[in-house]
């Protein structure tokens, strides 16, 4: 099995958006990972932060994507607010895959239904609750969540421009969760 590693919202907002400040460091971290053979893999979750982020930022004209992508936000910013974010969530994740090697992956089991209690609830959900030991935000304990797991995709690492986020957890996640934490800071 290919070792895997989940590479989170922040990273991929970071590769797409070239007035980030880690967009360089970025889209270089993603490539050496590719050249070392790692498979790059983001969850729906992270997908949907990306496609909102994303289309937001392209309703207001506040960011500058990185091209192709830049040129396709050009092409659709003549239609409606609902429009353009369709028209992007569509095309999105064959710009992840073409732009940067992130494969967006969706496990099923990630979404069975289990029960907590009298609740009915999603595995991600259920595991996210699970960790909650884990002590950080909920949007960053759902990627945990998610690459946690994704271990049987064979995900051994995540991949976050959230610094500030994971600085303080990282050791925690390698210790407790067997998954290593690759920071990427700006330069």
């Amino acid at each position: 099995m290919v070792a895997a590693c989940y590479v989170d919202s922040s990273i991929i907002l970071s590769a797409l958006i070239t007035a980030d400040a880690r967009h360089q460091v970025s889209v270089e971290t993603l490539e050496k990972l590719r050249e070392q053979g790692w498979e790059l893999i983001a969850s729906t979750y992270a997908f949907t932060e990306v496609a909102n982020t994303t289309c937001r930022r392209a309703m207001k004209g506040e960011w500058y994507f990185a091209a192709p992508l830049a040129k396709l936000v050009n092409q659709l910013k003549a239609l409606s607010p609902q429009a353009l974010c369709e028209a992007l969530a569509l095309t999105l994740s064959s710009f992840l895959e073409e732009l940067l090697g992130v494969k967006v992956i969706e496990d099923p089991e990630l979404y069975s239904i289990e029960s907590v209690d009298t609740a009915t609830i999603a595995r991600l959900f259920r595991e996210a609750l699970k960790l909650a030991w884990v002590n950080c935000r909920t949007k960053d304990l759902l990627h945990i969540a998610a690459a946690s797991l994704m271990k049987k995709r064979g995900v051994k690492r995540i991949l976050t421009a959230d610094v500030e986020d994971f600085e303080n957890i990282k050791d925690t996640l390698e210790r407790e969760l067997g998954l290593e934490v690759q920071l990427v800071r700006p330069p």
